[in-house]
């Protein structure tokens, strides 16, 4: 399947609400499906990561993507478990988008046991897990982004979310 087919089909999987998973393992594909993701959301954008890598969170598709939300006053929360250079893109996060992303830093052994995969999840309904991976490989350009999303499943989004809120709720501000 070329590029343009993989794209008409995720981009008529979510307009469909189909409950399917539909995998990436380029960054141009995580972050296509990460906007096609996001693009539906209503209410909230919840996002445990490890490290808000430099190649996903700074890449242009990303930025326009959070703008994007912030226009339509998405709450936007992110946890981050691994501080590995990331004080800058925190400080743009914080700095680019008024306040209006929530973010939360933990040391990744409070988590770990709980949770080990990265994941966004989209008002309970969508979400895209990643695979793991070494976080010192987070900026390597050479690195696979290897990921699932499903742009309907309530179920596991659910679950997602009471998990992302869970470890939200034992960090303090």
């Amino acid at each position: 399947m070329d590029i343009v087919d993989y794209k008409e089909r995720a981009k008529l999987a979510r307009d469909r609400r189909e409950n399917i998973n539909i995998p990436n393992s380029t960054l141009e594909h995580a972050v296509y499906l990460t906007d096609l993701l996001f693009e539906k959301a209503e209410k909230s954008v919840k996002i445990l990561t490890g490290t808000l890598s430099e190649r996903f969170f700074n890449h242009q598709g990303m930025i326009e993507s959070f703008k994007k939300l912030v226009k339509k006053n998405i709450s936007i929360k992110v946890i981050v478990w691994h501080k590995i250079k990331m004080d800058e893109i925190l400080d743009t996060l914080k700095s680019d988008f008024g306040g209006k992303v929530e973010i939360k830093t933990v040391d990744s052994e409070r988590i770990q046991e709980n949770w080990v995969k990265h994941f966004a999840v989209v008002d309970k309904k969508g979400y895209r897990i990643e695979d793991l991976h070494n976080p010192e490989d987070e900026n390597d350009e050479d690195s696979i982004v290897k990921g699932n999303v499903n742009f309907y499943n309530p179920p596991v989004a659910k679950k997602l979310e009471e998990t992302f809120d869970a470890i939200w709720q034992k960090i303090p501000s």
